[in-house]
């Protein structure tokens, strides 16, 4: 009993930063895509299905303690373990939930990635640019200044 409850509290601790990181993707703004809308749509269903799942999994450890707590009988045997095999399932379920949430997260550092990665070239174009225009106008020879000029005041 004591390991279930600790398997439950790890699962949940793991939840709870899974679900906090969630947030601070969710709160940034650049390379929002219409994908990455749509993830963030699906993340927040999991996270649903998640607390829907823990709630009912409360639900079955309230009932197990009830059970256990009445004399033990054949019946409160078999209710017990009814109980946690419907737990066992919703853990199963829970946990799959977990993975594509997870796999959702990777998708969208993914997009996060390839967006910072094409505005990192296009800076490096620009940036590029610049250079070859400030090398060029380096290369004007003072002859060149003074015959592009109408007069030295100019130059």
């Amino acid at each position: 009993m004591h390991k279930q409850i600790k398997t439950i509290l790890f699962s949940f601790i793991i939840l709870t930063v899974v679900l906090m990181s969630g947030q601070v993707f969710a709160q940034s703004n650049y390379g929002d895509t219409a994908e990455m809308k749509l993830l963030n749509n699906e993340l927040n269903a999991k996270k649903k299905e998640l607390n829907a799942i823990k709630e009912k999994q409360e639900k079955y450890n309230k009932l197990i303690e009830e059970f256990q707590s009445e004399q033990s009988t054949l019946e409160n045997q078999v209710s017990i373990l009814e109980n946690r095999i419907e737990k066992a399932q919703l853990d199963i379920t829970k946990l799959e939930l977990e993975i594509d949430e997870l796999n959702l997260e990777i998708r969208k550092l993914g997009l996060d990635i390839q967006a910072k990665d094409k505005k990192i070239d296009n800076e490096k174009q620009h940036l590029a640019s610049l250079l070859k225009m400030v090398n060029k106008q380096n290369q004007t020879s003072t002859l060149e200044i003074l015959l592009l000029n109408d007069s030295l005041a100019e130059f």
